[in-house]
């Protein structure tokens, strides 16, 4: 069996932009879930994903 051996230098900077990289992926998953989080809802609930707000059609009209 041959076991071949790698010198490899990792400076401070590739662990900043590992950093840099986790924290961009759990900052944008966050923003994702954030900006789809009705309809991930209304998914699993199995509704439709419009909101339960009234609408305008529903007011009295203003006078």
């Amino acid at each position: 069996m041959k076991v071949a051996i790698f010198f490899a230098y990792l400076d401070p900077g590739t662990g900043s932009i590992i950093i840099q990289a986790v924290v961009g992926g759990v900052l944008g998953g966050m923003l994702v879930i954030k900006l789809f989080w009705k309809k991930i809802v209304s998914f699993f609930k199995g509704g439709n994903a419009k909101s339960e707000a009234p609408s305008d059609q529903t007011r009295p009209p203003a006078q």
